[in-house]
């Protein structure tokens, strides 16, 4: 079974700029849509912020700071013992533009 979930909200502060927030889940325990190399099901959740700037009609300058944590387990080699969760985590910065 896998599931997803997003929740994105954007708040227009002003005509021209905007604040933006994102919230996302995701969850593979089968490996349907998404394998890992150790065969452990694959879960991630993630976030974002930013910034939407529309300097004039049909332009839309978005910038979003990023984060990204995969949750895993971590099973010693040769042990039937399972040892806590541990997490991944990756950051980063977007810039787009749209027309």
């Amino acid at each position: 079974m896998w599931y997803g979930a997003t929740l994105v909200g954007r708040l227009w502060v002003t005509p021209t700029w905007a604040l933006a927030a994102r919230v996302e889940r995701f969850a593979d325990g089968d490996g349907v849509l998404a394998t890992t190399a150790s065969g452990a099901p694959f879960r991630t959740n993630g976030a974002s912020v930013g910034i939407d700037v529309r300097p004039e009609p049909g332009v839309l300058l978005a910038h979003r700071a990023e984060r990204l944590r995969r949750l895993r387990r971590r099973v010693p080699h040769q042990s039937w013992r399972v040892w806590p969760r541990e997490a991944e985590r990756r950051d980063r910065d977007v810039l787009a533009l749209t027309f």
